[in-house]
């Protein structure tokens, strides 16, 4: 039902299922493209990844992969090894490299920007001008300032200036607030959600098949009405579809990730009657109870039953390109998605699938409350309303369409994803997976222990050369398996026993071999960054410290360069989450984490600083990074050298003044480093001494008691 006080472009309902039509084809090409540029190379390093190396001894890999082929006399792919070892270098190389890349506590840290004030010279203010005023009077300076104009011009310059200053104070103290109170929520949030957890999944993902995927989103508390958390969890790699024709992420118009869900949810979410959902996915549970009726009903019913389909794949679309009407030429448009492309905007988010010929977002519910916007605001505007007050049904749809968080304010990051990736793919918003640089030495690896086993094997069998005269009494030996087997022989006639019977022995493995394969993970763990000094394995001793530290600084420079990747992501993730809090955060999101009067303060504070404003200007950045979990022994050492260095001037202090507050925090620290009781070690507060009298009052005093009356 699409109600008739809306445009002729919401009237149509084929116009919303062109709309659905044509940005499942959009999603349909970026799905090609993707598999045309990304998705081979990281398939291969997740099923290296995975220990699936199976593939590699088919023969239709061997003959497609040339590099890898093993041609026979015939021109064949020759015989194959009998055994298939699985040599993971790749789980080895994320095993060693992950922990390295995310060890440590994630800590957040929002730095407001200070503002700017510029000098008195930006003002016309003579040099040394402010110094001279100082001096003066105020009853003289307006006697001056009247006899010297040049001087009032100077003056009410100084004013200004001192007016801005203050002002500039202003900003700098409610910039500060306002990052002090961020950085409590964005570290709450972290915690809450278990952000660390995500991180490492992510930078699995980033050093396997090139990239791990952050989806900043809002999270509605369970339990709870109005209630949310902002925060940014992991999705799938293989759910994004970025825009097939943009080079890179920064200029895609648009971009797609896939959902799953069973229908009823979808129907509770998007508020679409759930009879009317065609689900296109079988779940797991359903797929294993269509196995079932399979064993029970027997084999013949393959062909004629399948699970029954209880899920919904949809797609969330992102658009930075109107409704989707600009995916087809203008020639091409029809009138009606034209027009809905104009009401619509430029920024425009839907949720499509299949299984219902419109958006999710764009249901009856949506067009029901616009007609009744529609209908109200005729009647506000009746009752003297202006018109630009009054929310009408066009805003009502503008508003069911609209991104969720305008990322797309932010030039430079525009999109709710953020990926962690190590190496961008020139002219493709994908990246190179980092294994992908190894894959022709994993292959080989993998491909020379699987010879090296069957030649093992070969090499120990033994071949016997036995005479006819005794070769079947040998054999009942052999076969009879005992230890000290007896084998009678007649007259020897001259002959020696070598010409009855001789065992041959296969060519042992040679030693070259094994170089080779050494050759070949050196070759790996130079490409892949996982270098000997950060497996703490050293090929030589070094002479000297300084040598040692060089070798130890080149050797991780590939390391310490993909850890600031991850830090800079971290960055963008955090700065995401600031992003959508400042928009979103609602005094019942804050009380719990700020109290009460924080959730005011936040409110007053955010409430007339606009996105924009706020993205142009960076009134904060965030900063996130490892910190570092501090073992015993680390906190022992800390806390002693403190002891030794601050200790005796806060000692110090509390004898002059008798308050030994902060040397008794110095004192529980170095208590509870050291297993102490607190207790033992805290010193008493102690009124301060009296205070010395002056040297020349004293002596008055006592020459006047010297002289009497």
């Amino acid at each position: 039902m699409y109600p008739p006080q809306l445009s002729n472009s919401f009237n149509d309902g084929g116009a919303l299922s062109e709309l659905r039509d044509g940005w499942l084809k959009a999603i349909k090409a970026g799905l090609q493209e993707k598999a045309r540029v990304y998705a081979r190379g990281a398939k291969e390093c997740l099923d290296f990844y995975l220990g699936d190396h199976s593939y590699l001894f088919k023969p239709g890999f061997i003959e497609n992969q040339m590099y890898l082929s093993a041609p026979g006399a015939d021109e064949k792919p020759g015989r194959l090894p009998h055994f298939q070892i699985s040599d993971n270098i790749a789980a080895k190389f994320v095993q060693i490299m992950k922990p390295y890349l995310t060890q440590g506590v994630l800590r957040r840290s929002v730095l407001p920007n200070k503002p700017y004030m510029p000098p008195p010279a930006a003002y016309g203010i003579m040099p040394g001008f402010v110094e001279q005023m100082q001096t003066v009077p105020p009853d003289q300076m307006q006697i001056i300032m009247q006899k010297n104009p040049m001087i009032a011009q100077q003056y009410q310059a100084v004013m200004k200036m001192e007016q801005e200053k203050n002002q500039v104070m202003t900003d700098a103290t409610l910039r500060q607030a306002r990052a002090d109170m961020m950085e409590k929520v964005l570290n709450y949030s972290a915690h809450e959600l278990n952000i660390s957890s995500e991180r490492k999944r992510i930078v699995e993902e980033a050093l396997v098949i090139g990239a791990g995927v952050y989806l900043t989103e809002i999270i509605k508390m369970p339990g709870t009405t109005n209630e949310k958390l902002i925060g940014s969890r992991y999705i799938q790699m293989n759910d994004l579809v970025w825009d097939p024709d943009a080079t890179q992420v920064k200029d895609c118009k648009w971009l797609a990730i896939q959902c799953r869900a069973p229908a009823w949810l979808v129907a509770r979410q998007y508020n679409v009657p759930e009879e009317i959902i065609k689900p296109n996915a079988a779940s797991t549970v359903s797929t294993q109870y269509y196995k079932e009726l399979l064993v029970r009903a027997g084999a013949d019913n393959v062909h004629s039953r399948k699970p029954a389909e209880d899920e919904v794949v949809y797609w969330k679309v992102w658009s930075r390109m109107g409704s989707g009407a600009r995916l087809d030429t203008w020639q091409k448009r029809s009138e009606t998605a034209k027009q809905l492309d104009a009401e619509l905007g430029d920024f425009c988010f839907f949720v499509v699938t299949d299984c219902v010929p419109f958006p999710l977002n764009l249901n009856d519910m949506v067009f029901q409350e616009a007609m009744r916007a529609n209908m109200e605001s005729q009647q506000a505007m009746a009752m003297g309303v202006p018109p630009e007050q009054a929310i009408t049904g066009k805003q009502v749809i503008q508003m069911a369409v609209q991104w969720p968080t305008p990322f797309y304010l932010d030039v430079d990051d525009p999109w709710p994803v953020t990926m962690q990736e190590f190496h961008k793919r020139s002219g493709s918003p994908y990246p190179i997976p980092h294994l992908e640089f190894c894959l022709s030495y994993m292959k080989f690896l993998v491909w020379i222990l699987s010879f090296v086993a069957d030649k093992c094997y070969r090499s120990n069998r033994d071949f016997w050369l036995i005479d006819d005269t005794i070769a079947a009494q040998v054999i009942k030996a052999i076969e009879s398996g005992d230890d000290e087997a007896i084998v009678k022989m007649k007259d020897l006639a001259g002959a020696t026993l070598d010409q009855f019977i001789k065992i041959l022995e296969a060519p042992e493995v040679k030693k070259s071999i094994l170089e080779v394969y050494q050759f070949f993970e050196t070759k790996f763990g130079q490409m892949s960054g996982l270098t000997e000094l950060l497996q703490a394995e050293l090929s030589r001793s070094m002479r000297t410290a300084t040598e040692a530290q060089v070798v130890s600084d080149v050797s991780q420079l590939r390391p310490k360069s993909m850890a600031e990747e991850v830090a800079a992501t971290d960055s963008r993730v955090a700065r995401k989450e600031a992003i959508t809090w400042q928009m979103h955060g609602k005094p019942e999101d804050i009380a719990p984490i700020l109290s009460v009067p924080g959730a005011n303060a936040w409110v007053s504070l955010n409430s007339n600083v606009p996105p924009v404003r706020m993205l142009r200007e960076t009134q904060f950045d965030v900063i996130s990074g490892p910190g570092r979990q501090l073992d015993l022994n680390t906190r022992q050492d800390q806390s002693n050298k403190m002891a030794q260095l601050i200790l005796p001037m806060l000692v110090q202090y509390g004898q002059l003044t008798g308050r030994f507050g902060p040397a008794n925090q110095v004192l529980m620290e170095y208590a509870k480093a050291n297993q102490i009781d607190p207790d033992l070690v805290q010193l008493p507060d102690t009124p301060p001494p009296p205070p010395a009298p002056a040297k020349g009052v004293a002596s008055a005093s006592a020459k006047q008691e010297s002289q009497g009356p």
